[in-house]
């Protein structure tokens, strides 16, 4: 299956190979991470990324159509029962028109907010 491994430490975007077996495993060994989080979804692809990467000392970060993420990404395709299928080639194009890469040396706090509805 084909994806895309965005790393912000090296600011590229790459094309990676994972089997069909272990998908899950793969991610986390792609990611770098033990756990992941399915973040935003493009075009019928889903972006994965480390669900504890706020967390982690010396992060890199990127922003993904202004959002910012924390360490690497994966992006796969989404199959009709949401199964994990071959990221399109075309995404690739997508994906480089709406990342920013975030300098060396900033950094994004963990926080959360609540609304109250009356």
């Amino acid at each position: 299956m084909k994806g895309y491994l965005i790393n912000p430490f090296d600011q590229t975007i790459k094309q990676v190979t994972l089997e069909k077996d272990n998908t899950l495993k793969q991610i986390y060994t792609l990611c770098e991470c033990q756990l992941i989080d399915a973040v935003y979804s493009i075009d019928d692809h889903t972006v994965f990324v480390d669900d504890e990467g706020l967390f982690v000392e010396n992060q890199r970060y990127f922003k993904l159509c202004g959002q910012p993420l924390a360490g690497k990404a994966l992006v796969l395709g989404v199959g009709e029962e949401g199964d994990s299928t071959d990221a399109e080639l075309w995404v690739e194009d997508i994906l480089e028109e709406r990342i920013d890469w975030v300098a060396e040396g900033i950094t994004y706090q963990p926080s959360m907010s609540f609304t109250a509805w009356e």
